[in-house]
């Protein structure tokens, strides 16, 4: 099915849709808001949206507006991907270690409207579902958590940070992506956009009286990466290897891409940048 471009398109729809509608017209308003007309863009506006843009233009900080898909995949149809996103590279990913960023489990790549006419398809191809989509509007004083995964069981992580694989073990929690802005100077409609693996421990089994535990995280630099963003582009993230057993150490890839209770399946994460508002 080929990836064509509905200047037309609405939203609201986009929302209601499969996925096959998506392959088709995803990321249009990411794509070309930039390039329309203030009188086409106005076409189809909602007051919510109308309230995000008099938010962001009040805030004297830069607010960036993301969108976050996690998609499930058939995973036979993963190694295509994991090659296309080999060669994707628009924009291009920084990693503070990309060596350990693999060895962690994960791959991931920038692209934009030209490379998602590759990628789109063949992720229809995987028979995909939409699990989760959220809208964030991020200052850039401040960072987002996506819960990837919670973990009801103790749980075993193999770790590479400084060239050196170590195992550490956690209680029961939560594996979330960490999303941070920051401006670039010179740059008004661009940004920095730092994601950070970090694991996340509540405490559990206090009663309703008592006051909850803080919580503890680890977080996991060295499979971090970061990325010039603008509107229109995107980051896809996936898992760099195959599943692996419940009884073995896992990796952070692992657990962020492979549902447990889902059998052959892999979670791929599409961070897409919508705007960037800068303070005037």
């Amino acid at each position: 099915m080929p990836v064509d471009i509905d200047l037309s398109f609405n939203y609201h729809h986009f929302m209601t849709k499969h996925f096959y509608l998506l392959s088709i017209l995803f990321l249009v308003p990411f794509f070309t808001g930039c390039q329309e007309s203030e009188k086409k863009s106005l076409r189809n506006v909602k007051v919510s949206e109308i309230v995000d843009k008099q938010q962001q233009a009040e805030n004297k900080n830069m607010t960036v507006s993301l969108h976050i898909y996690m998609f499930r995949i058939d995973a036979n149809n993963l190694d295509e991907i994991q090659y296309q996103i080999e060669q994707t590279d628009t924009p291009a990913l920084k990693f503070q270690d990309s060596d350990s960023f693999t060895a962690n489990g994960l791959a991931g790549c920038g692209g934009d409207g030209k490379s998602w006419q590759k990628t789109g398809p063949l992720i229809e191809e995987a028979k995909p579902k939409t699990k989760k989509h959220i809208k964030l509007l991020i200052d850039d004083n401040l960072s987002n958590d996506v819960v990837a995964a919670e973990t009801k069981k103790p749980v075993s992580i193999i770790y590479r940070s400084d060239e050196t694989m170590s195992g550490i073990g956690f209680e029961p929690g939560q594996m979330v992506l960490r999303l941070k802005v920051s401006p670039l100077i010179g740059l008004r409609q661009a940004c920095r956009l730092d994601v950070t693996p970090v694991y996340k421990i509540t405490g559990t089994g206090q009663k309703k009286s008592q006051s909850p535990e803080k919580i503890r995280e680890y977080s996991f630099d060295s499979a971090s990466l970061n990325a010039r963003l603008r509107p229109g582009q995107y980051i896809l993230l996936a898992p760099a290897n195959e599943k692996q057993k419940q009884t073995e150490a896992q990796t952070i890839g692992n657990i962020v891409f492979y549902n447990q209770t889902a059998e052959n399946t892999a979670d791929l994460y599409l961070i897409a940048c919508e705007s960037v508002n800068s303070p005037l």
